[in-house]
């Protein structure tokens, strides 16, 4: 065990260093929120007036690696800050300023009344108008700026002129600037890429397919209650059930952000923050039936069909407790995180993070962005990890083998359904991503058969654990989190061995 710890830290520590997917530093929340007021007051806003909301935000075709493509990292990063800024008296009146952690601001946006009044300016003015506030607020030069395109909107109380630049200079994943201009206010600026551009990892959200995949798990559960030998664990799947509801609710409850606790009284956040209570109220319940569900039945399927693994409810006849279960799991489990960190992290050299490295971006995001982010990495990684292996390994993959009745056919259709759900469609199933979820699955799943669902659990933990930990170390602030969630994953594996130990020699000095 003491062999496998540390030839799985000495990759951890590999990773870190070869790696790392940029130059600078990244800012901190404050330094963020400093360029963000910088602009505003050359901009004339009374700063006074305004309440700052902080958060960070993840862009799924965001560009992760600086040293790749600097300019890219500059205006459209994977991860970012939104520095929103809320009017105390006209709850209308906001300002939205994004910085990247390169210290660019990459998209501005101001809520403005269409009969605000402000100036109306000619066309030559306006242009050298932008020109001049793009230089000074946001460090544009106009030299690296080409006009492609301009239109005005004639208001009533003032003129508002549209402009698309090029940048000579940029990425093709930043080439092109919008920009808005009202009266003599630059109220709206965005980065985005050329058309011509297209991610190789850009994956839709999965939220789509949650009434597909609810459908399904309600069909295959009626499934197994037909055809079950062995007796469904109601009562032990409610228990899992109330686990998964209340770490789905710390999860959402921790990755809102403080500030956004702070909201004032009568702008137009409070809503969206009944929204966010309403939307983590519904996840958790829903999270808790279909956990319920999931785990009283698939307990009953693996059981029938995998007799000598160890599962939720029960320990395999092999496995002296759940001491012994999870050294028996740890003795695999830890190698093969290993192994897949390793070619997981040589395919990140060549592009962007994918597979479960860039399933761990999203968490980085929401991290950086709670009141706690010591607290916060360790329960969103027990919430992805508990979710997709209890859906996937201990659920779906016994009921592909009943249905099936062939091992190998079954494990790559779990690998297949798997990647399809996360957001793997007929658009990018070629891609690198979808490639790297489906070795992952085969291996999570192959565990599954090896061991039981602890080893699934552990890789998965191991392995989404080790580089969301690794990456919020690279974050420079990040760090505490990062440490923190590495030596919770290693502590607890090195308890779990020194028991496994003690356990071993009294039962010997017994014998």
């Amino acid at each position: 065990m003491a062999m496998r710890t540390l030839f799985y830290v000495a990759v951890l520590l590999a990773v870190a260093v070869t790696c790392k997917p940029w130059r600078w530093e990244w800012l901190r929340p404050e330094e963020a929120a400093s360029i963000a007021e910088g602009f505003l007051f050359n901009q004339k806003v009374n700063l006074g007036a305004y309440t700052l909301i902080q958060a960070a935000e993840y862009h799924h075709d965001g560009v992760w690696n600086a040293t790749r493509d600097e300019q890219g990292f500059s205006y459209k990063p994977a991860i970012g800050y939104v520095n929103r800024y809320f009017h105390a008296e006209n709850r209308e009146d906001s300002w939205t300023i994004h910085v990247s952690p390169a210290g660019r601001i990459y998209r501005v946006k101001h809520d403005v009344d269409d009969l605000m009044p402000d100036q109306k300016l000619g066309k030559s003015e306006a242009v050298l108008l932008v020109y001049e506030l793009l230089s000074t607020g946001l460090g544009i030069g106009a030299d690296r700026l080409e006009l492609v395109k301009d239109s005005l909107a004639a208001l009533p109380q003032r003129h508002d002129w549209y402009y698309t630049f090029k940048d000579l200079q940029g990425s093709p994943h930043s080439s092109l600037f919008a920009v808005r201009l009202a009266g003599r206010t630059l109220v709206d600026f965005s980065a985005f890429a050329a058309p011509e551009v297209v991610p190789l990892d850009a994956r839709p959200p999965g939220s789509r397919l949650r009434f597909v995949a609810f459908a399904l798990i309600i069909f295959g559960v009626f499934q197994i209650i037909l055809h079950h030998r062995h007796p469904i664990s109601w009562k032990r799947g409610m228990w899992w059930g109330a686990i998964a509801m209340l770490i789905v609710l710390a999860a959402r409850t921790l990755t809102i952000s403080q500030a956004t606790l702070l909201v004032p009284g009568g702008s137009g956040a409070e809503d969206f923050i009944k929204r966010v209570v309403l939307a983590a109220a519904v996840e958790a319940v829903q999270s808790g039936i279909l956990v319920t569900l999931i785990v009283a039945s698939g307990e009953s399927i693996a059981r029938d069909l995998l007799p000598n693994i160890s599962t939720l409810t029960r320990i395999a006849p092999s496995h002296r407790g759940w001491t012994g279960a999870w050294i028996q799991s740890a003795r695999w489990a830890l190698p093969a995180a290993a192994i897949f960190l390793l070619l997981e992290s040589a395919v990140g050299l060549l592009e962007e993070p994918a597979g479960l490295a860039g399933q761990s971006l999203p968490l980085v995001g929401e991290i950086l962005g709670t009141p706690i982010p010591v607290v916060a990495a360790p329960v969103l990684v027990a919430k992805a990890v508990l979710w997709e292996e209890l859906v996937f390994r201990l659920w779906l993959f016994p009921l592909l083998l009943f249905w099936v009745r062939g091992t190998l056919t079954s494990l790559l259709l779990m690998a297949g359904i798997s990647a399809y759900f996360v957001g793997y469609t007929e658009h990018n199933w070629l891609s690198i991503g979808a490639a790297m979820w489906v070795v992952w699955s085969l291996m999570a799943g192959w565990l599954m058969m090896r061991v039981g669902i602890l080893g699934a659990l552990l890789f998965h933990v191991l392995v989404l654990g080790g580089y969301l930990g690794i990456a919020l170390v690279w974050t420079g602030f990040g760090m505490p989190a990062g440490l923190f969630v590495m030596l919770v994953i290693i502590g607890t594996l090195a308890i779990v061995a020194i028991r496994a130990e003690g356990l071993w020699g009294r039962s010997a000095d017994n014998a």
